[in-house]
């Protein structure tokens, strides 16, 4: 039987964590299944992660980006500056409806939250930045304190 084979998505953008990004597609690479993964920035442009010294090569941009089955929003403390950036969140919105799964590690959790998609959802995050992701969102979102992984159909919240 042929294994499933399934495209990630990885949104990357300026500072993100490398280890969210490295360590979560390395996980995907021991599953059963086979994944192309691809990157995505919002310009098409390289972004250094958090340790500048490194970064993934980017393959497509906002505009040329193509469908894909898995949507994986790593965490960082670029984050920061991309939760208030419409363009960047708009992007997530949008393709959440046309992906099988979304996959976020620890604050990229909040880069969900934001867009509104985790609304009456049961989401969970890094406790140490614990009070800041919870404000995200609406009170409808349960926020789960004690799990260190979450898998709610579409979602898959990982600290």
């Amino acid at each position: 039987m042929p294994k499933e084979f399934f495209t990630v998505g990885a949104l990357l953008y300026k500072d993100y964590d490398l280890l969210d990004v490295n360590g979560s597609l390395r996980m995907l690479g021991s599953l059963k299944a086979n994944f192309n993964i691809i990157t995505i920035t919002q310009t098409g442009e390289h972004v250094t992660s958090f340790t500048p010294q490194i970064a993934n090569y980017i393959n497509y941009n906002f505009e040329n980006c193509p469908d894909f089955d898995i949507l994986f929003i790593p965490g960082g403390v670029g984050t920061r500056d991309e939760l208030e950036n419409s363009v960047f969140l708009d992007f997530i919105k949008q393709r959440v409806p046309k992906v099988k799964y979304v996959l976020t590690v620890c604050t990229g959790s909040g880069l969900l939250a934001k867009t509104g998609l985790l609304d009456g959802k049961k989401a969970t995050t890094n406790k140490l930045v614990w009070n800041w992701m919870t404000s995200f969102g609406t009170n409808q979102t349960k926020i789960l304190y004690l799990e260190t992984r979450l898998n709610s159909k579409k979602f898959a919240l990982i600290i």
